[in-house]
């Protein structure tokens, strides 16, 4: 049985958020939204990995990612100040 592919720019005109993009699943993901057309945001907690995944974009002529280093398992929540309620 063949699978369905979807049209080329499918996701044209959406932002896909990656994270883990720099290996496996999320590298192969962060290939396939930017093939079809998404603006690809790129997290991972290596540098390295993180500008090999960019470079593979940007070399299909795919929509230009956001590459952002980020160890999620560390990460805090930022402090923000609320509004007082009117």
């Amino acid at each position: 049985m063949a699978h369905p592919m979807p049209a080329a720019e499918a996701l044209t005109g959406r932002a896909v958020l990656v994270t883990g993009a720099g290996q496996g699943l999320g590298y192969a993901a962060a290939l396939a939204y930017a093939r079809h057309g998404a603006e690809v945001i790129l997290l991972d907690r290596q540098v390295a990995a993180l500008e090999a995944v960019y470079d593979a974009i940007v070399a299909t002529g795919a929509p230009t990612p956001i590459a952002h280093p980020l160890d999620l398992a560390v990460a805090t929540p930022p402090t923000t100040r609320r509004s007082p309620r009117r």
